[in-house]
């Protein structure tokens, strides 16, 4: 980009984080099961010193007291937003705030971006989003890990038993997953075909049921093939664990003309 729109400074990642409970409200430093609300609703941002970031903070403070315009230049998707937007908000400047999009990172699809910067407050709903995540976060699964901890942790655990927007039901996802592996029962199903000819070719329609509307009986299945009567239908034994049983009955075959396939057998075979 050069110098046509000033310096360029790199964030890491969130350089402000919320406040914990404990720096909110000193009570809420012992364990509880108290819903850890702030008063006014919502957790203070505060900077993030770790990892190295207070030196990008300062630099960032340095260079923002003598700007007029800021370009926010961060990811484009919410997160990118509250990392940029926190920056101009901590500070409290004053100036003119863009904002810059893009859908790569290839020299002319930045310039293009910069070129067509909007004013950062038409994507003041984006923060908004970022916000909101962040504070139910930090108020529903510190609140909800707290109270989990204190109640359900078993003595031989150690630390927290944590619970997250993310992490509880993809647990959740995967336990039920388990539970059914340990219930599942092999069970033999039936598939049900038709074979129509049509002088040398034959094109065969297989029904491929989804799991629950499989047929599992052998009268049910044989009810469907038998009226029939005067076509290419039949039935083959499957397992529901994926394996072949090893004795499938014989498919049974015979012409049959069926007025509701429409074009010739090459289009069906298309």
């Amino acid at each position: 980009m050069g110098t046509k729109y000033g310096k360029v400074l790199a964030a890491r990642g969130h350089l402000f984080r919320l406040a914990t409970p404990e720096e909110v409200d000193p009570h809420w430093k012992t364990w509880g099961y108290d819903v850890l609300r702030p008063v006014n609703g919502f957790y203070p941002f505060v900077a993030d010193n770790s990892s190295g970031k207070k030196s990008v903070i300062d630099e960032m403070r340095k260079a923002i007291s003598k700007a007029d315009t800021v370009i926010i230049a961060t990811d484009c998707d919410r997160e990118g937003q509250a990392i940029g937007e926190n920056i101009v908000r901590h500070f409290k400047f004053k100036g003119a705030v863009f904002r810059v999009m893009f859908s790569a990172e290839d020299p002319k699809t930045l310039r293009t971006a910069f070129e067509n910067k909007r004013p950062n407050d038409e994507y003041a709903s984006l923060y908004q989003a970022a916000f909101a995540r962040a504070q139910a976060d930090q108020i529903v699964n510190l609140s909800m890990t707290r109270a989990a901890t204190l109640a359900l942790k078993p003595p031989t655990l150690r630390g927290a038993l944590g619970i997250g927007r993310v992490k509880t039901p993809t647990m959740g996802i995967v336990c039920q997953r388990e539970a059914e592996l340990s219930a599942f029962k092999p069970r033999d199903y039936f598939d049900l075909f038709l074979k129509v000819t049509d002088g040398d070719e034959t094109l065969k329609l297989t029904w491929v049921a989804p799991a629950e509307a499989r047929i599992y009986d052998e009268n049910e299945a044989s009810g469907i093939r038998d009226p029939a009567g005067n076509g290419v239908a039949g039935f083959r034994r499957n397992c529901n664990d994926g394996s072949n049983p090893g004795f499938a009955l014989p498919d049974i075959e015979f012409l049959l003309d069926i007025p509701f396939v429409v074009g010739d057998i090459g289009d069906q075979k298309r």
